[in-house]
């Protein structure tokens, strides 16, 4: 996911136009358009996480009323 994040910040800091373009391209996965004033782009943005299970839940500790 680093070298991932590392390669999208490459890309928009020294990509030629084209690349910038195309990189953002790939992560829009809608367009809502509603009228020429209203147009909702959605963008999907690739998450990691771990498989169900394998992280065990957080603790939660109570508050002691004195």
């Amino acid at each position: 996911m680093q070298a991932l994040a590392a390669q999208v910040r490459e890309v928009i800091a020294q990509g030629e136009r084209r690349q910038r373009k195309a990189l953002l391209q790939s992560f829009v996965q809608e367009i809502r358009v509603v009228s020429r004033a209203e147009i909702y782009p959605f963008f999907f943005v690739p998450a990691f996480r771990p498989p169900c299970g394998s992280v065990p839940p957080p603790r939660i500790e109570l508050g002691h009323a004195v």
